[in-house]
């Protein structure tokens, strides 16, 4: 097993890196690499304090033996053996050991830019798991999902540094975003982290409006909001309760609904101006939509309007 190199016995951290806004400066061992994982030890006869402060940085830590107070954005936190946690970038957070206990345990920081490896990237992968809108923190555990972050996260610890060290470093990073975001991500893109896509989503939105007359498929639906097939799926299903699909067809029918009460265009000229492919392929959408063809419902416009005129 790794030694503790840190050995903290003092009664309170004296708050030398920490700056008057709370924000945490690290002097990390490579001044050009953001990265840094030490083993320490709590010793069971001093109060270690680190008081409140937040960092860019992701911070991960696991108790090894013993427990740990801690606390993230006023939820506080016990922190037992074999269980760890993950704190996003920008959250307030600080800990302490229990009087009368000793704790041994590692923590991790990572500059999360290691990650966004492109707007796009960090846009769809990035944003969602360590944005601000995000979750300040999960639980870490041997019993769940959350192992295979632990696991990562030990492998430099026990294999100790190579000659690619850094290499090694971003590539872990990559591993531990994949591993949250494909763990969480329905859980994320269903709570208000979400809105950090409306700008996309209303760029989708626009597209159709603005093209619905011609033929549009899924990859130019998510190409104007600059977001893959499938968060463009994830986004109208969050924001429309539809497909893109779906929602684009419930668009040209509704167009083909304002053009149906002027009464001066057939049902072969709206079905082709609103994108349709065939007037029988529109009559059928439309019956099964509104429930009637769009004969009948021209009709019955024309009607209502002249009774409306009459009276």
């Amino acid at each position: 097993m790794i030694e503790p190199r840190d050995i903290i016995t003092d009664s309170r951290y004296d708050g030398s890196e920490f700056h008057q806004d709370k924000s945490q400066h690290f002097k990390f061992e490579n001044p050009m690499f953001y990265y840094q994982a030490d083993l320490s030890y709590y010793n069971k006869e001093s109060d270690v304090y680190f008081p409140e402060h937040w960092h860019r940085t992701l911070e991960f830590l696991y108790v090894v033996e013993g427990s740990i107070n801690y606390e993230v954005e006023g939820k506080k936190i016990v922190l037992h053996e074999k269980e760890g946690i993950m704190v996003n970038p920008g959250r307030i957070h600080s800990n302490n050991s229990p009087l009368g206990e000793s704790a041994i345990f590692y923590y991790v920081e990572i500059d999360p830019s290691y990650v966004s490896a492109s707007p796009y990237i960090h846009q769809k992968y990035v944003d969602p798991v360590m944005g601000p809108k995000s979750f300040d923190y999960i639980l870490l555990s041997e019993n769940d999902w959350t192992k295979e972050i632990l696991d990562e996260l030990s492998k430099p610890l026990n294999e100790g540094p190579s000659q690619e060290m850094e290499l090694d470093i971003i590539e872990t990073s990559f591993r531990l975003l994949k591993i949250i975001y494909k763990n969480m991500k329905d859980e994320l893109l269903s709570k208000d982290v979400s809105s950090a896509y409306e700008n996309n989503y209303n760029a989708m939105i626009d597209f159709i409006k603005n093209n619905y007359g011609e033929k549009i498929s899924l990859d130019d639906i998510s190409a104007a909001g600059n977001v893959g097939k499938t968060l463009c799926a994830k986004l109208f299903k969050t924001f429309s309760s539809q497909t893109p699909g779906d929602y684009l067809i419930h668009y040209r029918i509704t167009k083909s609904m304002d053009l149906l009460k002027k009464g001066d265009l057939t049902i072969t000229d709206i079905a082709y101006q609103v994108g349709f492919n065939s007037p029988s392929h529109y009559t059928k959408t439309f019956r099964e939509i509104t429930g009637t063809t769009p004969k009948k419902y021209a009709s019955k416009e024309i009607q209502r309007r002249g009774n409306h005129v009459r009276n």
